[in-house]
């Protein structure tokens, strides 16, 4: 994350209790030739972002993988909570140090609280640019069909807002299959058809093309 040549570790404890109970906070962890691997994680930590609200459990989500969304070399963290419906996207997160709260994000993407935040991406560049696409999911979005799922893919703009929703997407996916949650889950980084671009694969977890909630996969590949 800050550059060193060294991985870095992000860490989370959703029932945090901070100024709130079960508000949860994500912990950033830089590696370094002296770490001691029995650390609190408080003494541990470079940066720690805590969550803003009563029983959000941040961190409860899956962590995605940071990645370049900015195309400005340095990496970027998204952070989710589909309970309510909330990404935060921190830019530079490697020059982060110290205490931060949500409202430090520099972006705020919101949509249906119980759908949006299912699914996210940030370390995949599909359209070749330089730069990582940022692709979210909601599952349980009703665009397509009901309980069919979406996902928006977001291209970054410095002339963004700070506060984003699904309209302000670049692409919109909607699943046609009533109750397959399609965007329940997702991986990206990889360009599976050597074309040069990275390919997105989505997750459908009750999907039936098989089996009765067998669940699918989608492979979406870069443009």
């Amino acid at each position: 994350l800050d550059g060193d040549g060294l991985d870095d570790i992000i860490a989370s404890s959703p029932g945090y209790n901070g100024s709130s109970s079960d508000h949860g906070a994500v912990w950033i962890v830089n590696g370094n030739s002296s770490l001691s691997w029995d650390s609190r994680v408080d003494d541990a930590a470079e940066a720690m972002i805590e969550g803003d609200s009563y029983d959000l459990d941040l961190g409860l989500d899956t962590l995605a993988r940071p990645g370049d969304v900015d195309g400005d070399g340095d990496l970027d963290l998204g952070l989710s909570s589909e309970s309510d419906g909330d990404v935060w996207l921190f830019l530079g997160v490697g020059a982060l140090t110290g205490d931060y709260d949500l409202g430090d994000a520099d972006h705020l993407l919101s949509g249906t609280a119980g759908d949006f935040g299912s699914m996210l991406v940030l370390d995949s560049d599909l359209d070749g640019d330089g730069a990582d696409e940022l692709t979210i999911g909601a599952d349980g979005d009703d665009s397509g069909s009901t309980d069919g799922g979406s996902v928006f893919i977001y291209t970054y703009d410095s002339a963004w807002a700070a506060a984003l929703d699904e309209d302000d997407a670049t692409l919109s996916i909607y699943g046609d299959t009533s109750g397959a949650y399609f965007g329940s889950g997702g991986a990206g980084g990889a360009d599976l058809d050597g074309d040069g671009r990275d390919d997105l694969a989505v997750g459908a977890a009750s999907d039936d093309t098989v089996a009765t909630n067998g669940g699918a996969i989608w492979i979406i590949p870069g443009w």
